[in-house]
């Protein structure tokens, strides 16, 4: 069965808190190239509803704020674009570590087009609909028969008790994003 590109109707405006850093400005770009349709724009004295704006002119579903705390990309929240206002998203993503794509050996961006989820233990499979809701993207339960080569997989591995990695590869198992290790809030 051979994937259509653009599956999902969802365009990303990625952002970060006011006071970011270099690492969390980095993380932001390496989060744009792993989704489809993901632009990247920094925050600076923006407002909320300067945000609001930002998403309706690029024609933006969903709006990504990354916090940093000490240093480090902290927090991932999400909002999704209504006509009047930036309505939040349940859960938030808390960042408990991250490895970015430069520090990864062989890892490299690639603009993608589509993006689904893949589960690697029967555990993540909760995690995996609370990314699917958040994303607006599709959990894969099968193999495709010939995927496009610009198709980003999500996959998500369930660690211990609420702790979870994510990791962005394409079919061919190559990193193209960064690596979290993560729980929900």
């Amino acid at each position: 069965m051979k994937m259509k590109n653009n599956i999902n109707s969802v365009r990303f405006l990625i952002t970060m808190s006011r006071r970011d850093s270099p690492r969390t400005r980095s993380f932001c770009k390496d989060l744009s190239y792993a989704l489809p349709s993901a632009i990247k724009v920094n925050r600076g004295k923006k407002s909320i509803n300067d945000l609001h704006m930002l998403a309706l002119q690029n024609k933006c579903n969903r709006v990504i704020i990354v916090n940093t705390f000490m240093g480090n990309p902290g927090l991932l929240t999400f909002y999704s674009v209504g006509n009047e206002s930036l309505n939040p998203l349940r859960p938030q993503l808390r960042i408990l570590g991250v490895k970015l794509t430069f520090e990864i050996r062989n890892a490299k961006r690639v603009r993608v087009n589509d993006i689904i989820i893949r589960c690697l233990n029967d555990d993540a499979m909760e995690v995996a609909h609370n990314l699917s809701s958040l994303f607006n993207c599709k959990i894969c339960f099968k193999e495709y028969g010939e995927p496009p080569d610009d198709l980003s997989i999500m996959n998500v591995e369930s660690l211990e008790k609420d702790i979870f990695i994510i990791r962005f590869t394409n079919m061919s198992g190559y990193i193209i994003g960064p690596i979290m290790k993560a729980k929900f809030i």
